[in-house]
């Protein structure tokens, strides 16, 4: 178990019911920037507004997913979050909860928190956004032709320039 928990690139971190931290990997150190000796001393509540939701809201920690899979049993699946770190840097993680039962009261005693650092993807996602942006905004046409091969081609995409009136112009 140790092994692979510490050999994951994917931060693995088991949280208690009470907050308490009890497991805490090298990935989990690199993306919060916390050493596992300071995260086995934490509580876990959010109450230092380091995760937001992807509208730049603070995750109350009730609200956290893990928060919500020790309350319902249920495991929760790809929530998006950022983490804003001490020095204005931030990551984003995608997150995965999973409750583990010790007991056979059918309630959660922790919970594992799996998470993978999807911060480039989020980066590659804003700028294609942005330059989809720019090429909307060119006034004429643009065209985009994808290339198969030398003499075949075909319209991938193209803008929606407005329409230009011809009346204008003069034929000779």
């Amino acid at each position: 178990y140790r092994t692979v928990v510490s050999a994951s690139a994917d931060g693995i971190i088991l949280r208690a019911k009470s907050g308490k931290i009890l497991t805490w990997n090298k990935a989990a150190e690199r993306i919060f920037g916390i050493t596992s000796e300071k995260a086995f001393n934490q509580i876990f509540d959010n109450r230092k507004n380091f995760l937001y939701r992807e509208d730049d809201t603070i995750y109350p920690g009730n609200e956290h997913p893990s928060g919500i899979t020790l309350s319902t049993g249920e495991p929760i699946r790809n929530v998006q979050m950022k983490i804003k770190k001490e020095y204005g840097d931030y990551y984003w993680i995608n997150v995965n909860t999973n409750p583990v039962f010790s007991d056979d009261s059918g309630k959660p005693s922790s919970v594992v928190i799996a998470f993978t650092d999807i911060t480039n993807l989020k980066l590659a996602q804003n700028a294609l956004r942005a330059s989809a942006d720019v090429v909307k905004s060119i006034p004429s046409g643009l065209f985009i032709f994808k290339f198969e091969e030398p003499d075949k081609f075909y319209l991938s995409d193209a803008n929606p320039a407005p329409p230009v009136p011809y009346t204008h112009l003069k034929l000779p």
